[in-house]
């Protein structure tokens, strides 16, 4: 079995695809859906991806954290966010896998009401590099098809510009 320095090595090499995935879903949702106001300004929002790379009681750890943060000026000063995230923890006993979808939300929003919200979470542990890999793949492949976390917010749709329909209802904005 691979030391877990070289666990942690092989799965940076191969990072960069499930961050642009990741990133990819969630620069859709911020294109497509108005994470701003009620008045339509954009400039209380933002689309943060990150990779962030840490040592967690001596363990390697790697998180593909995506995020679109959001205030409402006209109701409050606290943030509102839509989170995805994907963190691998490289230990003597094999990798530890975590994937979760998150809201934490500052009022009521369409159908989730105010608090924090996990619509979404799977975790492994003990697993193998390429058993790792495999299932992170599809957990990002799961994430990355959750529309409906984000319709249900009631978001308004962005104009999506000349000759381009808007979403019906109920569908997703984007």
């Amino acid at each position: 079995m691979p030391s877990v320095e070289e666990q942690f090595s092989g799965f940076l090499l191969l990072l960069d695809r499930f961050q642009k995935q990741l990133a990819e879903f969630m620069l859709g949702a911020y294109l497509a859906c108005d994470f701003g106001s009620d008045s339509g300004d954009d400039g209380d929002s933002a689309l943060s991806p990150q990779v962030r790379l840490d040592v967690v009681d001596g363990s390697p750890q790697v998180t593909l954290d995506h995020a679109i943060t959001w205030m409402d000026l006209t109701r409050g000063q606290e943030l509102s966010e839509y989170r995805l995230a994907v963190t691998l923890t490289f230990t003597g006993a094999g990798i530890a896998v975590e994937a979760f979808v998150r809201l934490d939300l500052e009022r009521d929003m369409g159908e989730w009401p105010a608090g924090v919200r996990t619509p979404y979470r799977q975790r492994v542990d003990g697993l193998g590099l390429d058993e790792a890999l495999a299932f992170v793949e599809a957990r990002v492949e799961e994430m990355c098809r959750r529309y409906d976390d984000v319709a249900r917010l009631g978001l308004t749709p962005r104009d999506r510009g000349p000759g381009r329909r808007r979403p019906m209802r109920g569908e997703p904005c984007w």
